[in-house]
């Protein structure tokens, strides 16, 4: 059974332009996995994402949007650099560069911004009670 994502690609197409077949491949296979990501994410907050936003087309629409950010955010930067810097001078010696890599993206990972999922519900807490033990004789 595959679960269908929250958004498609002409979701994506919406914010970020046209994709060429290729994109557009790649984006199709991200959404999945980016709503994936989402559905786990509330299952740790206690929520089923599906259950949870069925009927509201506001949290519909929200879970769409999360998303949609997320693989945004790997369409911003598909290299995931994080950092480029380039020393050019003159002489015999020039052109230096260096790249950091964003492990969070360099390792395929798809995250949420807070702001992305702040419809859904906290994570339940967990409440650990305290006791006292009395040594010693009475």
């Amino acid at each position: 059974m595959s679960l269908e994502p929250f958004a498609d690609v002409s979701d994506v197409e919406e914010i970020w332009g046209e994709l060429s077949v290729a994109e557009a491949k790649t984006v199709d296979g991200w959404l999945a996995v980016a709503s994936t990501n989402l559905r786990l994410l509330g299952r740790k907050r206690g929520v089923d994402v599906d259950q949870f936003i069925v009927g509201s087309e506001l949290l519909t629409e929200a879970a769409k949007n999360a998303v949609v950010a997320s693989v945004r955010r790997v369409l911003m930067n598909p290299n995931g650099i994080r950092q480029r810097s380039l020393t050019e001078t003159d002489g015999p010696f020039g052109d230096t560069r260096s790249e950091t890599l964003d492990s969070s993206v360099s390792a395929s990972k798809f995250y949420f911004d807070t702001d992305d999922v702040s419809w859904l519900p906290s994570p339940p807490r967990q409440r650990f009670g305290s006791f006292r033990v009395k040594a010693g004789l009475r």
